[in-house]
């Protein structure tokens, strides 16, 4: 179905998401099947993370693979780490950070791969990104006050008189006060007044619109988290209803009718996810492989959303993106 029948595309989202994750496997698929004709045990490899997209859960006589997805309940993360931990996995890979939290604290042994953890040595993940150090590693996507800047310029290029704008962040997301901080930063420097929301539940997203559209913000920028990728659909709804132009960090909004988002490039997560598995599976030790760092970034736009806020894109955001919706 599409936005416009009034159905959130939270089928299409995790179709997406499974169609990318599924390409981890017959990535790895060489390496495993070396394994089984060379009479070697078939490595086992844990998926531990918040959300729960299909395509995941592929077997083959060459693959063993077990997941644990906590339903975007992040108090479940402890408890299914622990039983990844009991099925004598080789690797575990973490997707975000409090997963990869929840694995590192739950093992000392097992190598751990994160993916898109956000700065893992704040968040106590590994003590030095060259050399990790223990048995942790992984990939992160670039972050920090270039990244938000980044994102606000596309936004100025839009509003160009661009005086008041809103965050949205998720209260229980350890990672929104260091992001709120780096657009804080980006938005001073180019004289824009940030107003902080938040919605802890997919009900408060309506009371967080109406209170940016009461405080008179003229942009808004949507941190990632689960959440709220559970609820694109009705975050660009929203949005739209309100007539504010909106970036996200996920390709997956504008996919859900959002207007534009800066974000990774998802075979490219995969690509380097499954080349540090492999390195592991082949015998190297996480604590000496560094921590690879993705910066760029892909800017994606929805024509369609552009047309109901009344916005005209201009052709030099045209230019720069890499993909229309």
């Amino acid at each position: 179905m599409t936005a416009a029948s009034g159905t959130p595309r939270l089928d299409r989202r995790r179709f997406i998401q499974g169609a990318a994750a599924a390409a981890l496997l017959p990535a790895l698929a060489p390496l495993w099947g070396e394994a089984a004709i060379g009479g070697k045990p078939v490595p086992r490899v844990g998926i531990l993370g918040d959300s729960d997209p299909v395509g995941w859960f592929v077997r083959t006589a060459a693959v063993d693979i077990e997941c644990r997805w906590a339903d975007e309940r992040r108090e479940r993360l402890a408890d299914l780490a622990a039983e990844l931990v009991h099925l004598d996995l080789d690797v575990i890979v973490a997707v975000g950070t409090e997963a990869a939290r929840a694995a590192e604290n739950a093992t000392r042994t097992i190598p751990v791969v994160f993916v898109a953890a956000k700065r893992p040595i704040r968040a106590g993940l590994v003590s030095d990104a060259t050399r990790p150090g223990a048995n942790v590693t992984g990939v992160i996507v670039a972050s920090g006050v270039e990244m938000a800047a980044a994102r606000l310029e596309l936004l100025r290029v839009l509003v160009p008189r661009l005086s008041r704008m809103a965050v949205l962040g998720y209260p229980g997301n350890p990672g929104h006060e260091s992001a709120m901080r780096d657009v804080r930063v980006a938005a001073a420097a180019s004289g824009v007044e940030v107003q902080a929301a938040s919605a802890a539940t997919p009900g408060e997203l309506d009371a967080a619109f109406t209170n940016m559209t009461r405080e008179g913000v003229a942009a808004v920028a949507v941190l990632s988290d689960v959440v709220f990728a559970t609820s694109a659909w009705r975050i660009a709804s929203l949005a739209s209803a309100a007539r504010l132009p909106v970036v996200y960090e996920a390709k997956s909004f504008v996919e859900a009718g959002g207007l534009m988002a800066l974000h990774a490039d998802g075979g490219a997560v995969i690509q380097r996810t499954v080349a540090i598995v492999q390195r592991i599976l082949r015998g190297e030790k996480p604590a000496a492989i560094p921590v690879e760092q993705l910066t760029r970034l892909e800017l994606t736009i929805n024509r369609q959303a552009a047309r109901a806020l009344g916005l005209a894109l201009p052709p030099s955001l045209l230019a720069r993106a890499d993909a229309m919706i």
